[in-house]
C-alpha cells in the first residue's frame, strides 16, 4: 500500500487535482530501513476565481516509511494564506496487528480559518467538499496503483 501512494507522486492521471509536485527532501536510512520525503505540492481547486490566489492551493507534505515497521506517516499542512487559513492533515498506513496481510489506515485533520474576508463559512464548506473529493480519488488512486503494482510484476513483495 506504501509503493502505491508513493506511485502517485510526481503525478497521477487518477488525481486530476495534483497540479505540480516538487521533491524538497528525500532521506534513506539503509541501516533502520527509514525514509522520508519532503515534498511541496499543489493541488487545483473548485474555488470561485474570484478569489484571489486560490485557484491552486500551496501543501507541504512530509512521508516517514518505516519498511521494518511497515508503517507510513503522512503529515500535510498548507502553505497558502497562513495568516488567514491553518490546514493540518496526519494520515497513517500499518500493518494490521491481528493479521498484517490487513492495511490500517488513519486519518485526522483540522481546518481553523481565521479571517478569510467576511467569507469563512464559503470557505469551510468548499473546503470540506475539495478534500472530501480528494480523499475519495486518492483511495480509488491507490487501489488502481496497487493492482497495476500486483499486475505488473506477480512477485512484488511491496517496499524492500
Amino acid at each position: 500500500v506504501c509503493d502505491a501512494h508513493l506511485s502517485r507522486f510526481p503525478s497521477c492521471v487518477h488525481l486530476p487535482a495534483l497540479k505540480e509536485c516538487e521533491i524538497l527532501e528525500d532521506k534513506r536510512c539503509a541501516s533502520t530501513g527509514r525514509r522520508c520525503i519532503r515534498r511541496r505540492l499543489v493541488m487545483g481547486t473548485e474555488l470561485p476565481k474570484w478569489v484571489p490566489g486560490l485557484p491552486k492551493l500551496d501543501f507541504e507534505q512530509t512521508a516517514t516509511i518505516s519498511t521494518a515497521d511497515r508503517h507510513m506517516r503522512i503529515h500535510s499542512k498548507n502553505l497558502f494564506l497562513t495568516d488567514q487559513v491553518n490546514a493540518d492533515e496526519i494520515c497513517e498506513y500499518s500493518a494490521h496487528h491481528m493479521n498484517t496481510q490487513w492495511t490500517l489506515f488513519t486519518c485526522s485533520g483540522s481546518l481553523h480559518i481565521v479571517n478569510f474576508f467576511g467569507l469563512e463559512e464559503l470557505c469551510e464548506k468548499t473546503a470540506l467538499r475539495e478534500y472530501i473529493t480528494c480523499a475519495r480519488m486518492g483511495r480509488v488512486a491507490d487501489a488502481k496503483n496497487l493492482n497495476a503494482l500486483i499486475m505488473s510484476d506477480p512477485t512484488w513483495k511491496g517496499l524492500p
